[in-house]
C-alpha cells in the first residue's frame, strides 16, 4: 500500500548514460503496482535500459526497441553486465 498511498523518495542519477536517465526506483514501483512475475513488459524506448534491468530484479520478461545504435549498444552492456548469459538479440 505504501507505493499507492505513500510518497516515492527517489535517488537521482548521478551519471547519466542517456538524456533521459533515471534511476531503478521509477520502474520497479511501477513493475511492481501495474505486473506480475513473469509478465512480458514493452518498453519501446529503451534507452540504457533502465527499465530491463528493473524486469530483470522483478522476473519480469521485456521486450525492448531502441533507435539509437550507441544507446542500443549501451543497454546491452548493462543488461549483460547484470545477468551473464543473458540471450539477447538484435530486434524492433
Amino acid at each position: 500500500m505504501e507505493l499507492i498511498f505513500g510518497v516515492w523518495r527517489l535517488r537521482v542519477e548521478s551519471r547519466p548514460l542517456t538524456k533521459a536517465s533515471f534511476g531503478l526506483d521509477i520502474p520497479l514501483n511501477v513493475l511492481r503496482l501495474l505486473s506480475y512475475e513473469v509478465d512480458l513488459v514493452l518498453d519501446p524506448f529503451m534507452g540504457s535500459a533502465t527499465t530491463a534491468l528493473a524486469c530483470q530484479q522483478l522476473n519480469r520478461r521485456f521486450i525492448g526497441c531502441e533507435i539509437s545504435e550507441k544507446y542500443w549498444r549501451v543497454a546491452m552492456a548493462r543488461i549483460g553486465q547484470h545477468r551473464p548469459g543473458n540471450r539477447t538479440q538484435d530486434g524492433c
